[in-house]
């Protein structure tokens, strides 16, 4: 992950506020007075680890740059559609399994090569955005 985190402190902004993750739900108030999160998170990892692996390719959306997710896409998929289902969110944004590596996309590197391709998941974390856009966390759990 040593090639991610470096390309990220070139290119986001928040790499030094915000590690390298994947959201499986997005930002919402409700997220832990609707749902004891860290239970339905327990009952939904049933796995030790995820395995997963990203695209080269960088995908732009506005400013920011990201790699999709290709293996584990659906297990990534499947977390979010039960925390949008069990939060009640509907969003008018299509959910893409990826990891974001720009932000403020000015300079649009075409491509990542990371080396190794494929990565495990080994911790689960429910954060939420401080007023700094810093990362708090709420939950932690290792896998």
């Amino acid at each position: 992950m040593k090639a991610l985190e470096d390309f990220r402190s070139k290119y986001d902004a928040l790499s030094d506020k915000i590690e390298a993750h994947i959201t499986v739900v997005f930002p919402t108030d409700s997220l832990l007075a609707g749902l004891s999160a860290c239970e339905a998170i327990d009952c939904l990892l049933v796995k030790k680890e995820i395995n997963i692996s990203f695209g080269k390719r960088m995908v732009y959306h506005g400013s920011i740059g990201y790699l999709e997710i290709v293996e584990g896409r659906e297990e990534v998929d499947s977390i979010y559609r039960f925390f949008s289902r069990k939060l009640n969110i509907v969003s008018s944004v299509e959910f893409v399994p990826h990891v974001t590596v720009v932000r403020d996309g000015k300079i649009r590197p075409p491509e990542l090569d990371l080396g190794v391709n494929s990565f495990r998941i080994s911790k689960v974390v429910l954060e939420r955005i401080g007023m700094n856009e810093e990362s708090i966390c709420e939950y932690k759990r290792r896998l």
